[in-house]
């Protein structure tokens, strides 16, 4: 990405206002800068305020009402710690990496998106010439050189001549390198905050054996390649493994690590379009001795948080004195209790109502038992008008097939899971751009649970006569279920559609 800016004047396209961390509110330069992530251009702004602090800001949270430039939006932050005398680069708040992964999509015919692992990635590699950091630490080290007026300067500058570009030295990066020098107490709470119960990966030596990781981009009818017509484009990535992030704010706490690959199916939108939301509600009854019971339970738990477990005993006692004393001052509460007591005892759950023509009270109500996924359902009938077409639809077929398949792996001890499937509805704008169908549901990644393929859809055996036998019909129906659930959130984050009265422009998920 060029750098046609000087100082802080970027026309109007980004010119933060806001003053983080004792920084004056105006930067003292900010520059064009694209973060690489797995071969993706993520376009950006980056700004150097006169402490040194430098800011990288997405252009995508640069670029509308909500994510305007007097709020700190900023993914990174680069800054030096006076008490500790290191430079280093960070996400700038914990939610940084989850909501740059949220927000950016490409501008490819398929909407690519990077994953929190991707970005994780692609920041905290120390190894090469062009990594994230060291690309932002140079062009930091630029704006300051500029405002000071030379290298040299910068370099009798003591909070900033340890920059990387400045000495020659790498950046610290991550922040958890160990500096030379540092006391072994130092070193310690570097371990410390390297597990702080922040993101694990989840990796292993298993490896797949024999993976497509290319495809070709395949159409049918094989005119659709060439118009305008409203389409369903499948993608595919492979599944690398999972990160827990036990301290992620968002309601997932694993995240999927996967790999592109080449390729897509495009096919013409059929009927029956349809999506069903659901959430799982349950009936559920808690009767005296259960609230009873729980009050007790959540009595101890409660001081055992506080004190460490040192007055469970006292609380213990506390509790069941409370509940002795009110069954002796009620009397009729005391002899229903213990007909239930005695009913729960011998497994007759009608004593109580025998004995007293009462029961307990079963305070039921409908709760909230956990999300639904939803499972969406395809049919495509393909009649190949020539042999061009017929070898499209075969790999098609072969797409959805080989992409959901089981993977070996060397020794066959261990299988890998199958690929991740990526469907998007597309229309065209009035200038002829690709983009997402505004009236029809968004679908999130899926897996592909079955894919059936009808040769004789027409209750009929025919063959074209070529020399391959092509049939002159084929019906497939796929079967994909969402990896995971539907939250509120999701509009948020995936669409920005905040609390506002003006309409919405598009279904949302």
């Amino acid at each position: 990405m060029s750098t046609p800016y000087i100082g802080n004047n970027t026309d109007g396209q980004f010119d933060p206002s806001y003053a983080p961390s004792g920084e004056t509110s105006t930067p003292i330069n900010v520059e064009s800068v694209a973060m690489i992530v797995g071969g993706k251009q993520i376009a950006g702004y980056q700004s150097t305020y006169a402490n040194g602090t430098s800011k990288w800001t997405a252009e995508v949270h640069t670029d509308s009402l909500l994510d305007n430039d007097r709020f700190d939006n900023s993914s990174f932050t680069g800054s030096y710690n006076e008490s500790t005398e290191k430079w280093t680069w960070r996400p700038t708040t914990n939610n940084s990496i989850k909501n740059l992964a949220n927000d950016w999509r490409g501008n490819g015919v398929d909407y690519e998106r990077v994953t929190q692992e991707d970005i994780r990635t692609s920041f905290y590699n120390t190894k090469g010439a062009d990594t994230v950091q060291k690309k932002f630490s140079s062009v930091q080290t630029q704006a300051l050189t500029k405002e000071v007026g030379g290298l040299v300067k910068l370099k009798e500058n003591e909070k900033f001549s340890k920059l990387p570009g400045v000495q020659g030295t790498s950046t610290a990066g991550n922040g958890n390198s160990e500096q030379v020098g540092s006391t072994e107490e130092e070193t310690q709470n570097q371990r410390i905050n390297q597990l702080n119960f922040n993101s694990v990966n989840i990796t292993s030596d298993i490896k797949a054996t024999k993976i497509r990781k290319t495809y070709g981009n395949y159409y049918y009818p094989q005119d659709i390649a060439a118009n305008k017509q409203d389409r369903i484009i499948f993608t595919m990535k492979q599944s690398t493994g999972r990160v827990i992030d036990a301290t992620n704010t968002t309601v997932n706490n694993f995240q999927r690590k996967s790999e592109s690959i080449e390729g897509s199916v495009t096919l013409p939108i059929t009927n029956g379009i349809k999506d069903l939301n659901s959430v799982d509600w349950q009936g559920s009854s808690m009767n005296p001795l259960q609230a009873f019971g729980a009050a007790a339970v959540m009595n101890l738990s409660e001081d055992a948080f506080r004190t460490g477990g040192k007055n469970i005993g006292r609380i213990a006692s506390d509790t069941l004195e409370a509940g002795r004393r009110t069954l002796t001052t009620n009397t009729g509460a005391r002899e229903a209790i213990n007909a239930l007591i005695a009913g729960e005892a011998v497994g007759t759950r009608n004593l109580l109502s025998r004995a007293t023509g009462a029961i307990a009270n079963p305070n039921m109500e409908l709760l909230f038992n956990a999300p639904g996924l939803r499972a969406f359902d395809f049919t495509f009938q393909m009649s190949p008008r020539d042999s061009t077409e017929a070898a499209q639809i075969k790999s098609i077929i072969n797409f959805f097939k080989q992409g959901m398949s089981v993977k070996t792996t060397s020794t066959n001890v261990f299988l890998k899971a199958p690929n991740y499937f990526n469907v998007d509805y597309v229309t065209f704008d009035e200038d002829g751009k690709m983009i997402r169908h505004p009236s029809i549901g968004i679908i999130k990644q899926c897996a592909l649970l079955s894919c059936a393929t009808n040769y004789t859809p027409n209750n009929s055996y025919m063959t074209y006569s070529d020399s391959s036998r092509s049939m002159v019909s084929y019906s497939m129906n796929l079967q994909f279920s969402e990896l995971d659930p539907l939250y509120e959130s999701d509009y948020y984050e995936g669409l920005a559609m905040q609390n506002s009265t003006s309409p919405s422009s598009q279904i949302g998920f």
